[in-house]
């Protein structure tokens, strides 16, 4: 295993909760951040460069009630600047219900006609 070129600070605690998004971030460079979402909804954490003019192609998504860790790349090695996080709302945390009998209404028929 690769050793870590510089030391890693202690995490930025984010709460997220009653659809008070923090809305943007920013967080040291060396310091992990742990986004908790304290509620039954859901947010979607979009990344950042650090001159704030282009997202990642990723988005992750912070469901109900759930914990994630964003760990800042331990090979940069100067350590130096902000990272920039976005939080907005995410989709719905239930799916929608089916209607019964016929759901997407056509008919399968299965045999013989």
């Amino acid at each position: 295993m690769a050793k870590r070129k510089r030391s890693i600070e202690e995490p930025e605690f984010i709460p997220v909760s009653q659809g008070d998004a923090p809305g943007e971030v920013d967080i040291d460079a060396n310091q992990p951040a742990i986004f908790a979402n304290q509620d039954n909804r859901s947010y979607l954490i979009e990344f950042w460069d650090r001159d704030k003019k282009a997202r990642a192609d990723v988005t992750i998504l912070l469901g109900p009630f759930a914990t994630i860790t964003v760990y800042p790349d331990p090979n940069n090695r100067s350590g130096k600047g902000t990272l920039h996080y976005e939080i907005l709302d995410g989709p719905p945390s239930e799916p929608k219900k089916r209607k019964k009998d016929g759901a997407g209404g056509h008919v399968i028929v299965i045999g013989n006609s």
